[in-house]
C-alpha cells in the first residue's frame, strides 16, 4: 500500500499514486467567495478518505478544498504550514513543494569514489596535525619538577643546599629541554648554587643528548647527575657515549641503584668491556645485569662488590657470565689488574671472546698482571688452540 502522507508536498506524485490532494488552513475561510486564506498547506490522503474528513481528522484544520487534478500548476506555495511536513525517504534530494520536481542533489550519498578520497585524504592531515599540535602543547605544560636536594643525593655527592631538577614527567629528553638548565646555570646571581639533574628511564637519554650533558658538566663545575638504574631501553651507541661522560665526570654522576642491580640491554663486548671500566669508580653500583637476548639462555648478574673488596682475586664459580659478562667484569677490574694474583672463571659459560678479554686483561700493556699465581679456567667445552696459547703466553 502506497502512503498517500508521503506526497503531502507533491501534487502530481499524489494524484500518480491514486491518492487525493486536498488544500487546508487553520482559518474558517470559504474558498468560494474569496482568493484563499493567508494561512495554508497541503494533505494527501488516501482515496477512502474525502478532504472534508481532514477537519475530523486534525483539530487545527478549519476549512479544506479538493484540489482537481488539472489544477496542480495553479498552487501556490504553502504559507504558514499548520501540519507536519512528512520526512522523505531521499535524504540526498530536494523537492520542490509543489510539482514535485527534483533539485540537483548535494548529499554526500551523490559524491563518488574521487571526492570520498579527497575529504579522507584532508580528513587525515588535519587530525594529524591536531594530534601533533596537543602533543607540543601537552610538552610545552609538562615542567621540570624543581625541589631542594635528597638526602641521599647530599651524601653521594657531598654537597649541600644544592637544587635538584627532575624530569621525570618530562617524557622523552631532547638537546631544547635542557635549555632552560642551562640558562638557571648561566646566571651569574645563580653560579655559586649547586644544581642536581635527575633523569629517569622514561627519559629515554640519547646520544646527542649525553654529549650534550658532557659539555654542559665541563662548562658548570657545580653541576651533577642523577640518573637512573634500568637502562634496558639505551642502544650500544648510547652506553658507549653514557661510558665515556661516566669515565670523564665519574665524581659527579651517580646511578640510584638503591641495593637493585644496574639494567643494561645486550650490547656488542667491546662496549660492555669499555662500560664495565667505567663503573670501577661507582660504589653504588653493586650488581650488573643484563636483559636476555636471543643468545644467551640464562640471565646474566655480575656482582661487582666481591672484585671490588678483593682487589687481588677475580673469582667466578658457576654463573652464566657469557661472554658479555666476562668482557664487563674483565673491564671493571682493569684499573687495578696489575694487582691480581688469582683469576678462577668455573663453568661461566665463557666462549672464545670472553677468554679474549681475559688475555688482554692479563696481558695488558701498561698493567700487566705480573704477580698473577692461579689462572683456573674450567669452560666446559673445547677452546680454540690459538686462544689457549693466547692465554698461556699471558
Amino acid at each position: 500500500a502506497v502512503d498517500c502522507a508521503f506526497f503531502a508536498r507533491n501534487c502530481d506524485g499524489c494524484f500518480a499514486n491514486g491518492c487525493r490532494y486536498c488544500q487546508t488552513s487553520p482559518e474558517d475561510w470559504s474558498f468560494v467567495n474569496s482568493d484563499g486564506p493567508s494561512i495554508f498547506d497541503y494533505a494527501c490522503l488516501s482515496k477512502i478518505y474525502q478532504c472534508g474528513d481532514l477537519m475530523q481528522l486534525r483539530p487545527d484544520v478549519a476549512s479544506v478544498r479538493a484540489i482537481a487534478r488539472d489544477g496542480c500548476d495553479e498552487l501556490r506555495p504553502a504559507r504558514g504550514p499548520s501540519t507536519r511536513t512528512p520526512t522523505t525517504t531521499r535524504a540526498s534530494s530536494a523537492v520542490d513543494p509543489i510539482k514535485g520536481e527534483v533539485a540537483d542533489a548535494w548529499w554526500p550519498e551523490e559524491w563518488g569514489i574521487v571526492v570520498w578520497l579527497g575529504i579522507a585524504i584532508v580528513s587525515g592531515f588535519l587530525l594529524l596535525g591536531c594530534c601533533y599540535l596537543a602533543h607540543r602543547w601537552r610538552r610545552r605544560l609538562q615542567r621540570v619538577h624543581v625541589a631542594p636536594q635528597s638526602a641521599w643525593e647530599s651524601r653521594i655527592f657531598k654537597t649541600k643546599g644544592s637544587v635538584r631538577w627532575d624530569f621525570a614527567r618530562a617524557g622523552v629528553v631532547n638537546e631544547s629541554d635542557l635549555e632552560a638548565a642551562k640558562r638557571a646555570l648561566s646566571d651569574r646571581a645563580e653560579a655559586h648554587r649547586a644544581r642536581c639533574l635527575t633523569f629517569w628511564a622514561s627519559n629515554c637519554l640519547r646520544v646527542s643528548v649525553l654529549n650534550e650533558l658532557d659539555h654542559m658538566l665541563l662548562s658548570y663545575p657545580t653541576l651533577t647527575l642523577s640518573l637512573d638504574a634500568d637502562w634496558r631501553k639505551a642502544d650500544d651507541a648510547t652506553l658507549a657515549a653514557l661510558a665515556k661522560v661516566l669515565i670523564k665526570h665519574r665524581d659527579r654522576c651517580k646511578f640510584r641503584t638503591g641495593g637493585q642491580a644496574l639494567s643494561l640491554p645486550v650490547a656488542t663486548v667491546t662496549t660492555l668491556n669499555s662500560f664495565g671500566e667505567s663503573l670501577s669508580s661507582h660504589h653504588e653500583v653493586d650488581v650488573v645485569s643484563f636483559e636476555k637476548g636471543k643468545e644467551v639462555h640464562e640471565p646474566c648478574r655480575v656482582a661487582l662488590a666481591p672484585l671490588r673488596l678483593g682487589s687481588t682475586e677475580m673469582v667466578f664459580n658457576r654463573q652464566p657470565l657469557g661472554d658479555m659478562g666476562c668482557s664487563l667484569a674483565c673491564g671493571f677490574v682493569r684499573p687495578w689488574g696489575g694487582r691480581l694474583q688469582i683469576a678462577r672463571l668455573v663453568e661461566c659459560s665463557i666462549g672464545d671472546l670472553g677468554c679474549g678479554f681475559l688475555a688482554r686483561l692479563l696481558a695488558h700493556a701498561r698493567q700487566p698482571a705480573a704477580k698473577l699465581k692461579e689462572l683456573n679456567l674450567i669452560l666446559g667445552y673445547p677452546l680454540d688452540f690459538g686462544f689457549l696459547g693466547w692465554i698461556g703466553e699471558s
